[in-house]
């Protein structure tokens, strides 16, 4: 019974952190130990949409305009994650 709610909790506070940092540039670790730099595109009930950090000044940036890629994120279950800190680029 304590673990469940120990469990629960920690699952609050994760999809806390997530909702917060959803489309800021964030670093995730998983439990194995992987760490995934990017953006959490979506929060949903059971895990986030996560994908690349976009760059739309490199596109801009040449004289010729390019087109700009359109990129989907994958999911990643709650269960799997581990930590998730910001990053802040100055």
């Amino acid at each position: 019974m304590i673990e469940e709610s120990a469990k629960k909790k920690r699952l609050d506070r994760i999809i806390q952190v997530c909702n917060k940092c959803a489309g800021k540039p964030v670093q995730l670790f998983l439990h194995d130990g992987e760490g995934l730099t990017g953006v959490i595109k979506e929060v949903k009930h059971d895990g986030i949409i996560f994908g690349p950090l976009d760059h739309p000044s490199k596109a801009n940036s040449s004289n010729d305009p390019q087109p700009e890629l359109q990129t989907s994120g994958f999911f990643i279950p709650f269960a799997a994650i581990t930590a998730l800190a910001a990053l802040f680029f100055f």
